[in-house]
């Protein structure tokens, strides 16, 4: 299967108890820790609620709430496989982001993991996607059909167990217009004290395995479904 052909985003998100007195603290630290990088940085004046930090390849975005909760998400973009050192990289951002912050702020709750690929299809049968994915483990949870303008979109979500016993979150969303494309996504939580990458090349992998065994490619660009 070609792989490198599927859009990829992989994103990290963890949620933090910000000290009020803090709020100053949590945006100089992410100045001076991108101010010799190539990327652009955006806040929210005169409080610093709002920042994004816009690399070439990939986006941080911080949301401070009324609560004081801190909603961190790291995204990164790529048109191939993610590598080990892409992978490496993106753990290096969030241990940074996650040793800073845990000076001002009290984390709480796992850090949660997505990758999501998107590759064009010609159009196929739901009920027969939707029992290639039963076949594989997944249980079908929800099924959602929306028309907007022209345009249909196809919401399933369901759950699945990985490899190590990892409980898999999917949602495959389907979209039907002139060019028709598919987006698979999972979700996992990821523990504190486990790697970050480990966990990427499980859910990968799974997920390249299991468009593999749905889908066929073929010589113009388009997936169809086995």
């Amino acid at each position: 299967m070609a792989v490198q052909r599927f859009n990829n985003v992989i994103g990290l998100s963890r949620r933090y108890l910000v000290d009020p007195h803090g709020l100053d603290d949590i945006c100089y630290a992410l100045f001076k820790m991108f101010k010799d990088e190539s990327v652009s940085i955006v806040y929210e004046k005169p409080i610093c609620s709002h920042i994004f930090v816009i690399g070439s390849n990939f986006e941080i975005r911080l949301f401070i709430n009324t609560s004081y909760e801190l909603h961190l998400s790291i995204i990164f973009d790529s048109v191939n496989s993610l590598s080990t050192s892409t992978l490496r990289f993106i753990q290096d951002i969030f241990h940074n982001l996650d040793k800073t912050f845990s000076k001002f702020c009290k984390s709480f709750g796992d850090i949660q993991l997505s990758l999501r690929s998107t590759f064009k299809i010609d159009h196929i049968n739901m009920d027969k996607l939707m029992k290639s994915l039963s076949s594989l483990g997944v249980v079908i949870e929800t099924k959602e059909k929306h028309h907007i303008d022209n345009i249909t979109i196809v919401v399933i979500r369901g759950k699945t167990v990985g490899k190590h016993l990892k409980m898999y979150n999917i949602m495959v969303t389907l979209l039907y217009d002139d060019i028709s494309e598919v987006t698979f996504t999972i979700d996992s939580e990821v523990k504190t004290d486990d790697d970050i990458v480990l966990w990427v090349v499980d859910i990968q992998n799974f997920l390249y395995n299991t468009i593999e065994h749905l889908f066929n490619y073929t010589k113009n660009g388009i997936y169809t479904l086995t």
